[in-house]
């Protein structure tokens, strides 16, 4: 393997770690609200 091929390989990781946590905490973020949207009784969707 070359030592390109290895960096954009290294690179691809790093970018799919990085998406795996921006997702998490997304996915975090939007329990929170919810949440805190039931706690005030109401659930942020329209009836």
């Amino acid at each position: 393997m070359t030592r390109e091929h290895r960096s954009l390989q290294e690179r691809l990781e790093g970018a799919r770690t990085n998406l795996r946590f921006a997702e998490k905490r997304i996915a975090d973020l939007e329990a929170r609200l919810l949440e805190q949207a039931r706690e005030e009784g109401r659930t942020g969707f329209p009836r």
